[in-house]
């Protein structure tokens, strides 16, 4: 069991069809204004659409700092300390 499984390993490091050599490179194509992407809508409707999404993020954040804050004050793990504390005058 162990033989075949070295066997394998050894073929495998061996191949040299799997090995890429440094040398086999693609040759750097040169950056032309062909190669900017053209817009296929408007400024204002791609704009609209992001803003849709960013105003949906910033209201989920203020949902889920309300919550938090009132879920914490109200079960007395953390005191905001708004106001002075009462003592009792008796």
């Amino acid at each position: 069991m162990f033989f075949r499984i070295s066997n394998r390993l050894t073929n495998v490091i061996r191949s040299s069809k799997k090995i890429r050599s440094m040398s086999d490179y693609a040759p750097m194509k040169e950056p032309h204004m062909n190669d900017i992407p053209i817009p296929h809508e408007s400024f204002e409707v791609g704009y609209k659409k992001r803003q849709v999404g960013n105003n949906l993020v910033l209201l989920t954040g203020i949902a889920f700092f309300t919550f938090s804050f009132f879920f914490v004050t109200n079960s007395g793990v953390m005191i905001p300390n708004l106001t002075p504390p009462k003592r009792n005058l008796e």
